[in-house]
C-alpha cells in the first residue's frame, strides 16, 4: 500500500509541474517535457526494483509470451486474459515509447513558429 502512495504523491507532483512549466507559471530550468519523461523513468524503475518481489512477475509475463513453447500454468492463463483486457493501455506505453524515442519531449510545447511542430504536426 505504501508503494501505490509514494507512486500515487510522485505522479501528481510531476503532472503539477508539468502543468505549472507548460504555462509559464514557474521558472524555466527545466523544459516542461523532462517532467514527463521523469516520470516514465520512475515507472520503469518501479516495475523493476525491488527485484526480488518483481522477478515472478516478469517470468509469468515471458511465460505468456511464450505461451506456444512452454506448458501453461494457471497463473499465466490468468495473466493472458488479463492481458487482453488492457488493449487501451498498451496502446498507451507504444504511444508513450515512440514519445520518447522520438525524443518529442525535448521539443517546445509553444506554438509561436513554424519550427516548433513537431514531425507529426501539420498545419492547415
Amino acid at each position: 500500500f505504501n508503494d501505490a502512495v509514494d507512486e500515487t504523491l510522485v505522479f501528481l507532483v510531476l503532472m503539477l509541474l508539468y502543468y505549472k512549466a507548460g504555462a509559464h507559471d514557474i521558472p524555466n530550468w527545466i523544459p516542461a517535457g523532462y517532467f514527463p519523461a521523469l516520470l516514465v523513468l520512475y515507472t520503469i524503475g518501479c516495475l523493476i526494483f525491488p527485484l526480488k518481489t518483481r522477478l515472478p512477475l516478469w517470468r509469468t509475463i515471458f511465460e505468456v509470451a511464450s505461451a506456444p513453447l512452454v506448458s501453461p500454468t494457471f497463473f499465466s492463463i490468468y495473466v493472458a486474459d488479463v492481458f487482453t483486457s488492457m488493449v487501451k493501455v498498451f496502446q498507451d506505453v507504444a504511444w508513450t515509447i515512440g514519445f520518447i524515442v522520438s525524443l518529442d519531449f525535448l521539443k517546445s510545447e509553444d506554438i509561436t513558429s513554424e519550427s516548433n511542430l513537431h514531425m507529426w504536426q501539420h498545419s492547415f
